[in-house]
């Protein structure tokens, strides 16, 4: 008798243990619930317009070595430690003031705008695909004596061109980029990059009423089409 009984308190907990698993999967799987469905899919949305608006930033910090006036009026930095095809190049100088540069071979040819530079200037050069082509200039041999590379970082970095393309493909094939993205066909989606209210990049589809929408926000350093780097809040809206 003791034995059948324990025997029927078992089948009665499995039963329930198999009721609960059932349950949990129809509430957080079942295909009928979009408003599960759209919240769940905001976190990938979002990661997906960064990585598809995103580049790759490199920096290095170069100390120059003129003593006894020896730099001409253009340097030439030989740029080993990166890989530069297809990378365009910035140059600034230790006050910021941003100086002519031209990439070519992996080689940076940096104009000065005044007569000499001083005995110890430093400049930063940073390399990236987004950069504005410069006009060529003159090449000179490259002495590394000149400069002493201090350090090299890279950065992935939003970038405003590739947000701005990626708008423009939102505005004329949504749901091209939908698919680009592998969102279910009841998820819609909308973003920004709000840098002030003068400027601010938006892509938004008109939201039926009732419906209900999930936005994540986070404040990003952007690489800007004049090559600055500037803060945003970027914005993602699923519904």
């Amino acid at each position: 008798m003791q034995k059948r009984g324990l025997s029927h308190i078992e089948v009665i907990m499995s039963f329930i243990l198999f009721s609960a698993a059932v349950g949990f999967a129809l509430y957080f799987f079942s295909p009928f619930n979009s408003t599960r469905l759209v919240d769940s899919s905001l976190t990938y949305t979002f990661r997906e317009i960064t990585n598809n608006a995103s580049v790759d930033v490199q920096t290095l910090s170069i100390k120059l070595n003129n003593g006894g006036n020896k730099i001409g009026n253009i340097l030439a930095i030989r740029i080993d430690e990166v890989s530069a095809n297809g990378l365009r190049s910035r140059v600034e100088m230790s006050d910021g003031t941003v100086v002519v540069s031209h990439l070519e071979n992996n080689i940076v040819y940096v104009r000065n705008t005044i007569p000499h530079w001083d005995e110890n200037d430093f400049i930063i050069v940073k390399l990236s695909q987004d950069f504005d082509q410069t006009p060529s200039i003159p090449a000179v041999s490259v002495n590394e004596s000149f400069y002493e590379v201090i350090s090299s970082t890279s950065e992935t970095l939003i970038s405003e061109k590739k947000i701005i393309e990626l708008r423009e493909k939102y505005l004329i094939d949504y749901l091209g980029i939908k698919t680009d993205f592998n969102l279910p066909n009841r998820v819609n989606f909308g973003f920004s990059v709000f840098f002030d209210a003068d400027d601010k990049i938006e892509a938004k589809r008109e939201i039926a009423q009732g419906l209900d929408v999930f936005s994540s926000s986070e404040r990003r350093p952007i690489l800007k089409s004049n090559g600055e780097i500037k803060f945003a809040d970027v914005s993602v809206s699923v519904w």
